[in-house]
């Protein structure tokens, strides 16, 4: 298993096709990684086939926002105005569960091993 991130007293491990939040207090919880919204938010297929039939919200004057309801999950994707990086996402549940991730120290086309992330594969 590795250990991911580390935010507040929770923490995020990837181990294959799962992703394990551990509540460094009490419990921990694991979700199959394509039962959660994370897993559309990594199918680069399918992000581009949604984002060209909506219209992003300028947020800020450097941000612009891109969102949309998939498996009764809304999904919201930050991009920077000028680079088009992804810069976060924000994802809602049907219990109103908030999630919100921000990249930073975004290092781009590195070679990476194929083995690093096990994702499920997609359609």
């Amino acid at each position: 298993m590795k250990k991911y991130l580390t935010i507040f007293f929770f923490t995020l491990f990837i181990y294959n096709t799962y992703a394990s939040i551990e509540n460094n207090i009490i419990n921990f919880y694991i979700y199959p990684i394509e039962k959660t919204p994370l897993n559309l938010i990594l199918d680069k297929s399918f992000l581009l086939n949604k984002l060209k039939n909506i219209k992003g919200k300028n947020i800020k004057k450097n941000l612009i926002d891109f969102s949309f309801t998939e498996n009764e999950n809304e999904i919201s994707l930050f991009f920077d105005k000028k680079s088009y990086n992804l810069i976060g996402w924000q994802t809602t549940d049907i219990y109103q569960n908030s999630n919100t991730t921000v990249l930073s120290s975004i290092d781009k086309n590195i070679n990476l091993t194929k083995n690093l992330f096990r994702l499920p594969k997609q359609d």
